[in-house]
């Protein structure tokens, strides 16, 4: 895939929400500007989106298990008998 432009938020963001609502809506990003899919013949285009949603997805997985690897190790402590 072709490296993305550089994008600016997509929405405006009140001042008057709450400062966890204007982080996550400045993270929305105009969704003209995401390059186009693959021609849906094209096996190896596909292949490419689909190993870098995978990729995201790994790295998301990845930083939610170090976000909540605690609290679930301890949940799991308290709540299932050893």
């Amino acid at each position: 895939m072709s490296p993305q432009p550089e994008q600016h938020p997509y929405v405006h963001v009140p001042v008057t929400v709450s400062p966890e609502a204007r982080a996550f809506l400045a993270t929305l990003k105009d969704p003209h500007l995401m390059p186009a899919f693959p021609d849906p013949t094209d096996i190896a285009g596909w292949t490419k989106v689909q190993a870098a949603a995978e990729a995201d997805a790994l790295r998301a997985k990845f930083e939610l298990n170090l976000a909540f690897r605690r609290s679930v190790l301890a949940w799991l402590d308290k709540e299932v008998p050893a």
